[in-house]
């Protein structure tokens, strides 16, 4: 062990990794994995947690005279969340449980109920609304708005890396979140995609502040120098190391998830926590465009300025972050994309121009006259298809893009057209012209 790990161990709590999915967990403060619900079983971790006593919570249980439990919606680390009804106003409610082992924890209490202080504080429709907190047969509640949809890491999970649009769409919801959080006082410290829910109609709510710093309080003294708190995946090198933190922390950890939603996967992995923590604070992440290729050059710098080991690197504001990314991805999103390998220059025309996307190329494309074009994750039509069109590049395609609510059955994907003449070229180059392969949707 190197010096720079003996030292980071040093600020770790005891881990055991978890029988269901492998994640690495605190045993001080974990019963079930927060990934994939199941309970630790690792025969030291028993020693320390009391058995799970008194009165089950099982559908139809009344709480307070107050709450119905209709059904168990997940379970954490920390804490069990359960659907309910309300029976003063007949509407659903989400009830947070802390888990009976822990009730006997201060900090955790305190850490727990915080929770609920500052999410009631945060009124903004990106975050999860706190309707207080209650005890229950001395086990501590809170009852939350009830998100009707997924979390984002069950939708990378289903989708894999998500198109620019799309995710630019999710990002902009979850960023103005964290900046109006930001804005009072709030560090989140634990921004993460199983912390983020997408509705059903697309809406993001940030969850989770049992993590957050508040500036200027008191309740900063319940993270004592030198405790590692989050999930070590997104935290911030300055966090791994226990000590002083402001809000480029969560700039850091939007990074991080940033990162994830464009690549489908993390910058840093490893076999246990403490070798993820030794790659955030001492190795520099791999460079997004090795990983996704029609990633612009310009949303690789966003990301990599976020993800800087040195706060002072990154963005000062959430906000500076919002109008970069916005520019990487909706503004002049495109530079000019060349893929010299089968002789093909992507790019916009200016404003006044009446097509969306122009593609010249050294070869001549006429079966692809009418046709639907998929190019980062929109749908255009050829509309005309010219010769003799700009410098080396011979003829030039010109497409309107489709609107969202068009069906489009068949199409061109490009990004898997250029995949594939780059792999025919070195066998036949005499190919290129002629192959055009349609895609169902």
């Amino acid at each position: 062990m190197t010096a720079h790990e003996d030292e980071l161990s040093s600020t770790q709590m005891k881990q055991t990794p978890c029988a269901g999915c492998g994640r690495w967990l605190h045993l001080e403060v974990a019963v079930f994995c927060c990934t994939c619900g199941r309970k630790l079983t690792d025969p030291a971790a028993a020693e320390t947690r009391a058995d799970e006593g008194g009165e089950e919570l099982l559908p139809g249980k009344i709480i307070l005279a107050r709450f119905e439990l209709v059904r168990e919606l997940g379970r954490g680390g920390m804490a069990t969340v359960y659907e309910a009804r309300d029976l003063a106003v007949g509407s659903s409610v989400a009830l947070k449980f802390l888990h009976e082992h822990l009730a006997d924890n201060d900090t955790v209490v305190r850490r727990f109920l915080r929770e609920a202080e500052v999410a009631r504080e945060l009124q903004h429709p990106g975050i999860v609304r706190s309707l207080g907190s209650d005890n229950w047969n001395g086990r501590q509640f809170i009852a939350m708005e009830l998100v009707d949809g997924q979390t984002l890491t069950a939708l990378m999970r289903s989708r894999g890396a998500l198109g620019f649009r799309e995710g630019l769409h999710l990002l902009d919801m979850v960023l103005d979140a964290l900046q109006y959080a930001h804005g009072a006082g709030v560090i989140h410290r634990d921004v993460k995609p199983q912390n983020i829910m997408v509705t059903r109609n697309g809406r993001v709510k940030i969850v989770d502040f049992g993590l957050a710093a508040i500036r200027d309080s008191a309740a900063t003294t319940l993270t004592r120098t030198g405790a590692v708190l989050g999930t070590t995946q997104y935290m911030s090198p300055e966090q791994l190391h226990g000590g002083s933190i402001d809000f480029r922390a969560d700039i850091y950890a939007a990074g991080v998830l940033i990162f994830e939603m464009f690549t489908g996967q993390l910058p840093f992995n490893g076999r246990s926590m403490m070798e993820v923590a030794y790659k955030h604070i001492y190795e520099e992440p791999p460079r997004p465009r090795g990983l996704r290729h029609d990633m612009s050059k310009r949303l690789e710098t966003v990301i990599l300025r976020c993800l800087a080991k040195r706060p002072a690197e990154r963005y000062a504001s959430v906000e500076t972050l919002r109008l970069e990314l916005h520019d990487a991805i909706a503004g002049k999103r495109m530079e000019e994309r060349r893929h010299d390998e089968i002789g093909d220059l992507v790019t916009e025309d200016g404003t006044d121009s009446p097509w969306d996307l122009i593609l010249y190329s050294t070869l001549a494309k006429p079966d692809w006259d009418g046709k639907v074009v998929r190019y980062d994750d929109e749908f255009y039509r050829v509309m005309q298809n010219e010769q003799h069109a700009r410098d080396t590049y011979r003829y030039a395609l010109y497409l309107k893009q489709l609107p969202r609510t068009e069906i489009v059955n068949y199409y061109i994907d490009y990004e898997r057209y250029v995949a594939e003449q780059h792999s025919r070229k070195s066998h036949d180059s005499g190919l290129l012209a002629g192959i055009t392969r349609l895609f169902r949707r």
